[in-house]
């Protein structure tokens, strides 16, 4: 599967296989829109978690 996050100031949209599954715009402006990317298994015991092709891109 292809996973596409682009984040443009308070606007997030997320894409699974080229296709648009969330769009969504921040509407409390205390929420802070800047700080570290992070990738993480949410679960209740011992996981596993494979990422490969991982690519940051400033837009």
């Amino acid at each position: 599967n292809r996973f596409k996050i682009k984040s443009v100031g308070r606007r997030i949209r997320i894409y699974l296989n080229d296709v648009q599954t969330v769009d969504y715009n921040e509407p409390d402006e205390k929420i802070i829109h800047t700080g570290k990317i992070a990738l993480q298994v949410h679960g209740g015991g011992k996981a596993l978690a494979q990422y490969r092709n991982i690519k940051i891109t400033r837009l």
